[in-house]
């Protein structure tokens, strides 16, 4: 199976089975998305894209350790791909370990800087370590990348919550 780069389109049958899961997952049907893209990922073991979007749908069911062996076989093949990192940071930070999540983060916001929704994550991360000075300069920086006034209205009042919790 050869795919572009982005992982959204692959040679072959439109019914494929990295196209069958892309479309389970899509649809909210995680168990048989993740049937499919371990068909997809048999047929083609260096297919970065079919073992990150198995993590997804891992990650949907609240099978964080899979999905965090999903995401780091993703990284390992593409390890310019910054939503593999954030999202295995997302399944770390869900299994409590917000020290590793936050260096998933660090590496998403490297690899992509200008994704206000890895900031927020790694204040999430960096509040539930009690760390709140951090906290509040991620939800800083996410709100001077941010483009969207309403988003950013969202941002400043997650912010004031962060200051009080910093006090």
């Amino acid at each position: 199976m050869v795919c572009d780069e982005r992982g959204t389109s692959c040679a072959g049958s439109q019914d494929g089975p990295f196209n069958l899961g892309l479309k389970y997952l899509e649809s909210g049907e995680y168990e048989q998305a993740i049937e499919q893209l371990t068909m997809a990922i048999d047929q083609a073991p260096q297919d970065a894209m079919a073992y990150y979007h198995r993590g997804l749908a891992h990650g949907e069911l609240g099978n964080y350790r899979r999905a965090i062996e999903d995401f780091t076989q993703a990284i390992a093949l593409q390890p310019q791909n910054a939503e593999a990192y954030y999202n295995r940071g997302a399944a770390y930070g869900n299994l409590g370990k917000h020290r590793r999540a936050i260096e998933d983060f660090d590496w998403a916001i490297k690899l992509s800087p200008q994704d206000v929704g890895f900031y927020v994550m790694r204040g999430f991360a960096h509040s539930a370590l009690g760390q709140y000075d951090q906290a509040v300069s991620d939800i800083e920086q996410a709100i001077e990348v941010c483009e969207s006034q309403a988003l950013r209205e969202q941002l400043d009042e997650l912010l004031q919550r962060m200051i009080r919790l910093r006090r």
